[in-house]
């Protein structure tokens, strides 16, 4: 891995101490310690809020889903359902454009294969 240093900081608020670039192209950061525990805290104090509605979403995927035909809610709740079930991530055009690695919303047709009737 190929270090380069762009910013230095002491001070939390500046929050990336470092910058990397690794022998993929891909950058890698380094977080001032005290700005990664606030940030942490907030992200887990969301995710308390979420698992307040997730059981509402689920009952949503599961009457979206079940639908005829393949209106856009229903696809948006497959996609809602594969990434609960197989953990998979979303996905954005940017990251499959520059790393050639690809989420639910980014997949094209020649990365899947369909076994069977369904």
């Amino acid at each position: 891995m190929h270090l380069t240093t762009v910013d230095h900081a002491e001070h939390f608020e500046k929050r990336r101490r470092a910058e990397s670039s690794r022998h993929c192209g891909r950058k890698q950061s380094r977080y001032h310690p005290r700005w990664r525990e606030v940030r942490d805290a907030t992200k887990y104090e969301r995710m308390l809020s979420f698992g307040v509605v997730l059981p509402g979403i689920r009952e949503r995927v599961e009457r979206d889903i079940s639908q005829s035909g393949l209106p856009q809610s229903k696809v948006l709740a497959t996609v809602v359902r594969l990434m609960e079930t197989t953990c998979i991530r979303a996905g954005n055009t940017e990251y499959a454009r520059k790393n050639h690695s690809y989420g639910l919303t980014t997949v094209r047709n020649r990365h899947v294969r369909i076994h069977g009737a369904k």
